[in-house]
């Protein structure tokens, strides 16, 4: 892919978030309301030796969320960070147990992305247990 470059990192530590609440939907003639549950998985990470210069990235925040299955994210500075950046990852609901079971294999785990090159947007995210068990 034109324009992209692969960053590989190591997870060193991770925390998951969720909730549940009603929403509701507007909608001539009434509004329903439904159950929505949306969860946060903040994993920290190092970047690897030999990977691209620049771009020290410490944090990936994936919101497990409705709506999300079209989303990726984007690769952006951290606040209050001088010099670092986070992945801001939105995946559909139905990834988290995928992505979570991975987290809790034995070993380190690895994560990867391709993103644009003197850009912000994530086009490929990728994580692997030891196992070679992998999440795309």
């Amino acid at each position: 892919m034109l324009g992209v470059e692969e960053r590989k990192y190591v997870v060193t530590g991770y925390q998951a978030f969720g909730s549940r609440f009603f929403q509701e939907d507007g909608h001539a003639g009434g509004s329903d309301r439904h159950a929505v549950t949306a969860i946060r998985l903040r994993l920290d990470i190092k970047q690897q030796p030999g990977g691209p210069p620049g771009r020290r990235a410490t944090v990936a925040k994936i919101d497990f969320a409705p709506g999300a299955a079209n989303q990726i994210g984007l690769f952006l500075p951290r606040e209050n960070h001088h010099g670092e950046f986070e992945l801001d990852l939105s995946l559909p609901v139905a990834d988290f147990d995928p992505y979570w079971n991975i987290l809790q294999d034995s070993g380190q785990t690895q994560l990867s992305c391709e993103v644009q090159v003197d850009g912000n947007e994530i086009f490929t995210f990728e994580i692997t247990s030891p196992d070679d068990t992998e999440s795309t």
